[in-house]
């Protein structure tokens, strides 16, 4: 399966939504595609933040943690950036 992480590595293809909001790469930070899907970025944080909300596997709760405490981070350092 190959992945395209952003919006220039999708081949400037504008059809491309995500399967799950059905937004579209213009509309969202980031897409990853394959050749049968697509999920954006928001659609990936519901994802964790479900998966992190599961009862009874405190290393998905962890995993969840820490991925939220990086992607609070990324977004501060690229604000500074003024991007």
């Amino acid at each position: 399966m190959t992945l395209a992480l952003n919006q220039s590595q999708t081949n400037g293809d504008s059809s491309i939504r995500c399967s799950f909001c059905g937004k579209s790469r213009e509309d969202v930070r980031t897409i990853l595609t394959s050749s049968e899907s697509a999920i954006c970025d928001e659609c990936v944080d519901i994802a964790m933040d479900t998966l992190g909300r599961q009862p009874g596997n405190f290393f998905i709760r962890i995993g969840y943690f820490i991925f939220r405490c990086m992607a609070s981070l990324g977004h501060v350092l690229r604000a500074g950036k003024g991007k």
